[in-house]
Protein backbone atom coordinates (compact mmCIF):
# COMPACT_ATOMS: atom_id res chain seq x y z
CA UNK A 1 0.00 0.00 0.00
CA UNK A 2 1.40 3.44 -0.55
CA UNK A 3 1.86 6.42 1.59
CA UNK A 4 -1.11 7.90 0.69
CA UNK A 5 -3.62 5.06 1.26
CA UNK A 6 -2.21 4.46 4.63
CA UNK A 7 -2.36 7.92 5.40
CA UNK A 8 -5.85 8.29 4.75
CA UNK A 9 -6.71 4.53 6.34
CA UNK A 10 -5.14 6.06 9.22
CA UNK A 11 -7.18 9.27 9.58
CA UNK A 12 -10.32 7.44 8.91
CA UNK A 13 -9.98 4.98 11.76
CA UNK A 14 -9.16 7.39 13.84
CA UNK A 15 -12.10 9.97 12.80
CA UNK A 16 -14.26 6.80 12.82
CA UNK A 17 -13.30 5.92 16.58
CA UNK A 18 -13.42 9.28 17.73
CA UNK A 19 -16.81 10.09 15.94
CA UNK A 20 -18.17 6.54 17.53
CA UNK A 21 -17.25 7.95 21.16
CA UNK A 22 -18.98 10.89 20.40
CA UNK A 23 -21.96 9.19 19.14
CA UNK A 24 -21.91 7.11 22.27
CA UNK A 25 -22.19 10.03 24.72
CA UNK A 26 -24.82 12.01 23.14
CA UNK A 27 -27.10 8.55 22.96
CA UNK A 28 -26.73 8.33 27.05
CA UNK A 29 -29.20 10.38 27.35
CA UNK A 30 -32.02 8.35 25.10
CA UNK A 31 -31.52 4.75 26.76
CA UNK A 32 -34.64 3.14 26.06
CA UNK A 33 -37.26 3.46 23.26
CA UNK A 34 -40.50 3.15 23.84
CA UNK A 35 -42.63 3.88 20.91
CA UNK A 36 -43.10 4.92 17.16
CA UNK A 37 -45.51 6.51 16.27
CA UNK A 38 -48.00 7.89 13.47
CA UNK A 39 -50.34 10.29 13.45
CA UNK A 40 -53.11 8.78 10.91
CA UNK A 41 -57.27 10.22 10.36
CA UNK A 42 -58.67 7.68 11.76
CA UNK A 43 -57.06 4.85 14.38
CA UNK A 44 -59.33 2.07 14.33
CA UNK A 45 -59.05 2.30 10.94
CA UNK A 46 -55.49 2.58 10.49
CA UNK A 47 -55.31 -0.37 13.20
CA UNK A 48 -57.54 -2.49 11.15
CA UNK A 49 -55.11 -2.43 7.87
CA UNK A 50 -52.23 -2.88 10.15
CA UNK A 51 -54.08 -6.22 11.69
CA UNK A 52 -56.27 -7.74 8.87
CA UNK A 53 -53.26 -6.80 6.23
CA UNK A 54 -50.01 -7.34 8.00
CA UNK A 55 -50.70 -9.21 10.98
CA UNK A 56 -49.44 -6.38 13.56
CA UNK A 57 -51.87 -6.56 16.45
CA UNK A 58 -53.64 -6.51 18.56
CA UNK A 59 -54.79 -2.48 19.29
CA UNK A 60 -55.88 -1.06 21.90
CA UNK A 61 -57.38 2.00 22.57
CA UNK A 62 -57.63 5.17 24.21
CA UNK A 63 -58.88 8.37 24.12
CA UNK A 64 -57.07 11.55 25.38
CA UNK A 65 -59.14 14.89 26.23
CA UNK A 66 -58.49 17.81 28.76
CA UNK A 67 -60.99 15.96 31.14
CA UNK A 68 -57.66 13.12 31.67
CA UNK A 69 -54.81 14.97 31.24
CA UNK A 70 -53.29 18.01 32.73
CA UNK A 71 -50.01 20.77 31.94
CA UNK A 72 -51.41 20.60 28.73
CA UNK A 73 -49.32 23.06 25.99
CA UNK A 74 -48.46 23.11 22.64
CA UNK A 75 -45.69 25.68 21.20
CA UNK A 76 -45.15 27.55 24.87
CA UNK A 77 -49.19 28.38 25.60
CA UNK A 78 -51.06 26.50 27.63
CA UNK A 79 -53.61 25.05 25.42
CA UNK A 80 -55.96 21.51 25.21
CA UNK A 81 -56.55 19.07 22.60
CA UNK A 82 -57.75 15.54 21.92
CA UNK A 83 -56.75 12.56 20.47
CA UNK A 84 -57.86 9.06 19.83
CA UNK A 85 -54.80 6.41 20.03
CA UNK A 86 -54.29 2.94 19.09
CA UNK A 87 -51.34 0.83 21.11
CA UNK A 88 -50.00 -2.31 19.52
CA UNK A 89 -46.80 -3.91 21.44
CA UNK A 90 -44.57 -5.25 19.57
CA UNK A 91 -41.33 -6.11 21.07
CA UNK A 92 -41.03 -6.08 24.62
CA UNK A 93 -40.78 -2.34 25.89
CA UNK A 94 -41.21 -1.04 22.27
CA UNK A 95 -45.32 0.12 20.74
CA UNK A 96 -46.48 1.34 18.06
CA UNK A 97 -48.71 4.56 18.20
CA UNK A 98 -51.34 5.38 16.32
CA UNK A 99 -52.70 9.22 16.94
CA UNK A 100 -55.56 10.67 15.09
CA UNK A 101 -56.27 14.19 16.61
CA UNK A 102 -60.04 15.43 17.85
CA UNK A 103 -59.57 19.00 17.25
CA UNK A 104 -57.10 21.81 15.59
CA UNK A 105 -54.66 22.49 18.36
CA UNK A 106 -52.28 19.86 18.39
CA UNK A 107 -48.55 19.74 16.63
CA UNK A 108 -50.43 16.02 15.77
CA UNK A 109 -53.35 18.58 13.75
CA UNK A 110 -50.77 20.40 12.18
CA UNK A 111 -49.06 17.25 11.15
CA UNK A 112 -51.88 15.64 9.47
CA UNK A 113 -53.24 18.75 7.87
CA UNK A 114 -49.73 19.58 6.16
CA UNK A 115 -47.99 16.21 5.84
CA UNK A 116 -51.19 13.74 5.29
CA UNK A 117 -50.53 10.75 7.55
CA UNK A 118 -47.28 9.29 8.90
CA UNK A 119 -44.36 8.42 11.12
CA UNK A 120 -44.51 11.22 13.39
CA UNK A 121 -42.07 10.51 16.39
CA UNK A 122 -40.19 8.52 18.08
CA UNK A 123 -40.61 8.13 21.90
CA UNK A 124 -37.73 7.84 24.41
CA UNK A 125 -38.67 6.79 27.97
CA UNK A 126 -35.96 8.61 29.97
CA UNK A 127 -36.77 7.42 33.55
CA UNK A 128 -34.73 8.24 36.93
CA UNK A 129 -33.89 11.87 36.27
CA UNK A 130 -33.36 11.63 32.86
CA UNK A 131 -36.29 13.29 31.69
CA UNK A 132 -35.69 16.94 32.33
CA UNK A 133 -31.70 16.26 31.55
CA UNK A 134 -32.92 15.46 28.48
CA UNK A 135 -35.53 18.11 27.84
CA UNK A 136 -32.19 20.80 29.31
CA UNK A 137 -29.91 19.30 26.59
CA UNK A 138 -32.30 19.68 23.71
CA UNK A 139 -33.05 23.01 24.61
CA UNK A 140 -29.83 24.04 25.02
CA UNK A 141 -29.51 23.14 21.09
CA UNK A 142 -32.28 25.73 20.43
CA UNK A 143 -34.94 22.67 19.80
CA UNK A 144 -38.23 23.56 20.24
CA UNK A 145 -40.42 22.30 23.28
CA UNK A 146 -43.50 22.11 20.56
CA UNK A 147 -45.79 19.94 23.22
CA UNK A 148 -46.25 18.69 26.50
CA UNK A 149 -49.07 17.03 29.15
CA UNK A 150 -49.50 15.14 31.68
CA UNK A 151 -51.48 11.47 30.90
CA UNK A 152 -54.14 9.82 33.25
CA UNK A 153 -51.19 7.12 34.83
CA UNK A 154 -48.90 10.04 35.46
CA UNK A 155 -46.68 10.06 33.09
CA UNK A 156 -45.60 13.80 31.79
CA UNK A 157 -44.28 13.97 28.07
CA UNK A 158 -42.70 16.45 26.32
CA UNK A 159 -42.40 16.42 22.16
CA UNK A 160 -39.17 18.44 20.87
CA UNK A 161 -39.35 19.49 17.10
CA UNK A 162 -36.89 17.86 15.23
CA UNK A 163 -38.32 17.45 12.10
CA UNK A 164 -35.61 19.62 10.15
CA UNK A 165 -32.64 17.39 11.58
CA UNK A 166 -33.92 14.27 11.85
CA UNK A 167 -36.72 13.75 9.77
CA UNK A 168 -39.61 13.70 12.86
CA UNK A 169 -40.28 14.62 16.58
CA UNK A 170 -39.08 13.38 19.61
CA UNK A 171 -41.11 12.51 22.30
CA UNK A 172 -39.21 11.96 26.05
CA UNK A 173 -41.71 10.30 28.77
CA UNK A 174 -41.51 10.70 32.30
CA UNK A 175 -42.58 7.65 33.92
CA UNK A 176 -43.67 7.46 37.77
CA UNK A 177 -42.03 4.03 39.62
CA UNK A 178 -45.13 2.76 40.05
CA UNK A 179 -46.15 3.39 36.35
CA UNK A 180 -48.84 1.41 34.45
CA UNK A 181 -50.77 1.59 31.48
CA UNK A 182 -54.16 2.31 31.31
CA UNK A 183 -56.11 -0.78 30.18
CA UNK A 184 -57.50 -0.18 27.21
CA UNK A 185 -61.20 0.70 26.57
CA UNK A 186 -61.71 -0.89 23.08
CA UNK A 187 -59.31 -3.65 21.47
CA UNK A 188 -59.25 -4.65 18.40
CA UNK A 189 -59.42 -7.95 16.85
CA UNK A 190 -62.09 -8.22 20.13
CA UNK A 191 -60.89 -11.10 22.71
Amino acid sequence: MDKKCINFYNKFIKYNRNYKRREVKMASVFKQLGQISMVVEDVMETAKIWNDEYGIGPWGFLHFTEENMTSMSVHGKNVPYAMDIALCNMYPNIEIELIAPKDDRSIYAEFLREHGPGIHHIAFVTPHGTFNVAKEMLERKGIEHAQGGKDPMGQEFAYYNLCKQLGCFIELNDRPDDFHPLPPEEQYPEK
